[in-house]
């Protein structure tokens, strides 16, 4: 588990991230609602006025999509920083696996000790985790 934004998120895969990431849509269907609602707003405030039920009805949906933008914003956001951050644990192995590839053949020909050898596999394996 990994905390984004102070949310807990499960380690998911760049392919499910990605899937989730097209929700994006949403955002611009409820801005498409909500350029609609405020129009709807202005049409009633010509021609009815304030007290009326219908007028009240629309400011909340207004609020309501506004609210749902909002929280779909922040989804999108945590799986951005989910995906971005996975990508950089991701690279960070491969540089880990590298460096440790090439200790093992300095280890093999005496140019570094068993400890060097071993705090290039200790710095690997803390990647693996961090994924």
């Amino acid at each position: 588990m990994k905390t984004v934004n102070g949310d807990l998120m499960n380690n998911i895969s760049t392919l499910e991230i990605g899937d989730l990431i097209k929700e994006e849509r949403l955002i611009v269907n409820a801005k498409e609602d909500l350029e609609l609602l405020e129009l709807k707003k202005k049409l009633i405030d010509g021609n009815i006025g304030d007290g009326n039920k219908r007028y009240d009805d629309i400011i909340e949906d207004i609020v309501d999509q506004e609210n749902v933008i909002f929280e779909v914003y922040l989804v999108v956001n945590i799986l951005n920083q989910s995906k971005n951050n996975y990508l950089i644990a991701h690279n960070t192995l491969k540089i880990n696996e590298r460096e440790y590839s090439i200790a093992l053949i300095k280890y093999d020909s005496g140019q570094i000790t068993f400890n060097e050898r071993m705090s290039t596999y200790n710095q690997m394996f803390k990647s693996v985790r961090n994924i």
